[in-house]
């Protein structure tokens, strides 16, 4: 058996310390099945090992993903694989921005799921019986990262925000929260392409006012180190401000800190909530969302306070953490392909 991994065109890999979501998940099970012994090739989008190349489907990359040469696993947003892949060699892969219109989807997370049933797009497979029935009978798959976290060394006290810096992931939420419940926060997170200068700089500023720490951009050896002195992660995403979203379907920052032996504190509309669930390693936040930023504010802050009186013991945290990683996920996916 031979695998291509098919990842989003907008970001080449190898990744090195740039930012990446599911180009992370793509290259971690990449690597995975490289150490198995799995042949297994990354679709380079025709950039030909030039990462400055302009992404595109070759000819010669077209007749690669139909020569039924490989078992294909399509992690690109639009699944652009589809149309040249043998549909008994194919998987698409199915985050939450995702359109979902393939035979064989396995999606991300049960929230991400419940949205779909809510709103099914125009493009649903026209052989299903109906777009809900095809919907709910989609298999859930949770991603899985390699993990190359350790156990915290030491807390120094500080909660952390790391992510994105943008509004929809609440960073300003994380500031007051931590404000009100007496905590030092460190706010890390990528910057440049995909963020928000204008909120990047507001939230700068408005970290400095409240006495919080802003470090921006991160490396991965840095973003460890942080995770490693950290008392907690803060991940206040609430996608409803952006129009037509569904929740946000995973959060591999929170499987980075809870395999750091890190708890977190989470909205329960999301696929995080999944990621903590019932496992004691951190607190689901009924987070009503919206414009109600003070609202919003009073449940996080008191999340936080309860964390630090009734701290989850660490090892809790890690072996909940070490179901997200990327050797289950391949099992998962075998499981569900017969592959």
């Amino acid at each position: 058996m031979k695998v291509m991994i098919v990842p989003p065109k907008e970001i080449p890999l190898p990744l090195g310390d740039k930012y990446g979501g599911i180009e992370r998940i793509a290259e971690d099970l990449y690597n995975h099945l490289r150490a198995l012994g799995v042949p297994s090739v990354l679709f380079d989008w025709g950039r030909g090992g030039d990462p400055n190349a302009k992404p595109t489907l070759t000819r010669s990359a077209q007749f690669e993903l139909s020569s039924g040469e490989f078992r294909i696993i399509d992690l690109s947003h639009m699944k652009d694989a589809a149309p040249f892949a043998d549909s008994g060699h194919y998987l698409a892969y199915s985050f939450a921005t995702d359109r979902i219109s393939f035979k064989r989807d396995a999606m991300a997370t049960h929230a991400v799921k419940k949205w779909f049933m809510r709103v099914v797009p125009s493009d649903v497979v026209p052989w299903a019986t109906s777009p809900l029935d095809y919907v709910s009978s989609l298999p859930v798959i949770y991603p899985g990262i390699a993990n190359t976290y350790g156990p915290a060394r030491s807390s120094e006290g500080y909660a952390l925000f790391l992510g994105r810096i943008a509004p929809y992931k609440g960073v300003h939420i994380a500031i007051d929260a931590a404000a009100e419940a007496g905590l030092r926060l460190v706010i890390a997170g990528h910057t440049g392409a995909f963020a928000d200068g204008a909120y990047v700089d507001r939230i700068r500023r408005y970290a400095s006012n409240k006495g919080m720490r802003f470090v921006g951009a991160v490396s991965a050896r840095e973003k460890a180190d942080l995770l490693a002195h950290a008392c907690c992660l803060i991940a206040p995403s609430d996608w409803s401000a952006l129009p037509g979203s569904p929740p946000e379907s995973f959060g591999i920052v929170v499987v980075e800190a809870l395999l750091s032996g890190v708890p977190a504190v989470v909205p329960a509309h999301s696929g995080m909530a999944e990621i903590v669930g019932d496992s004691g390693a951190g607190i689901v936040v009924d987070d009503p969302g919206g414009i109600d930023d003070r609202a919003r504010v009073r449940v996080y802050a008191a999340a936080l306070r309860g964390l630090m009186s009734e701290r989850p013991d660490p090892r809790k945290c890690i072996a909940r953490g070490l179901y997200f990683t990327v050797g289950r996920f391949w099992d998962d996916i075998r499981g569900v392909t017969g592959w």
